[in-house]
């Protein structure tokens, strides 16, 4: 019912927090000894490591059906990009983006989509959607006529929507004076 319930995680240097989409776990970037993702059983009260590298892995997020965890790591280059692995600890880190500056930000229902940010402060272009077609998605390859459908239609209507909602508050706060 919205109510703050303190957890019994031990004090360390937590710089983001992500609750899975079960709400069982909590993925987290922690800024201390090695600056690595961890995961927060809330059931058990235990804290269990997920990465374990020598540069810097930050900013988890978990994919929808909470099998696995996206984070920018600097491990392959100085810029952060791009790796996942899966939640449980198996397997290996995998890189998902080329290269270039890239964080996760949120990720599609249907997981096949990844809204990420090129680390500047513009919503415009290349920097705000790559398409989870690893190859363990089973998608096809990515073209530029699905990126410019992505990027021209469902952004360009998000944007519109919101001027038109400014806009119309404009003209409110203007009629009343």
């Amino acid at each position: 019912q919205g109510q703050e319930e303190p957890i019994a995680a031990p004090l360390r240097a937590y710089a983001v927090a992500q609750l899975s989409p079960d709400g069982t776990r909590i993925a987290l970037d922690i800024r201390d000894e090695g600056n690595d993702i961890w995961i927060w059983s809330i059931d058990r009260g235990a804290l269990t490591r997920l990465t374990s590298s020598p540069t810097l892995d930050m900013a988890p997020i978990w994919t929808p059906d909470g099998r696995r965890i996206v984070w920018s790591s600097t491990r392959e280059q100085a810029n952060p990009t791009l790796y996942w692995q899966s939640a449980d600890g198996t397997g290996t880190p995998e890189r998902l983006a080329p290269g270039g500056i890239s964080f996760p930000g949120s990720i599609t229902p249907d997981g096949q989509h990844l809204l990420l940010s090129g680390g500047g402060n513009d919503v415009a272009g290349d920097e705000f959607s790559v398409f989870l077609n690893h190859k363990l998605s089973g998608l096809a390859a990515l073209n530029d006529s699905v990126v410019d459908g992505v990027l021209k239609g469902r952004l360009q209507f998000a944007i519109a929507d919101d001027v038109g909602a400014v806009t119309a508050l404009a003209k409110a706060e203007q009629a009343r004076d």
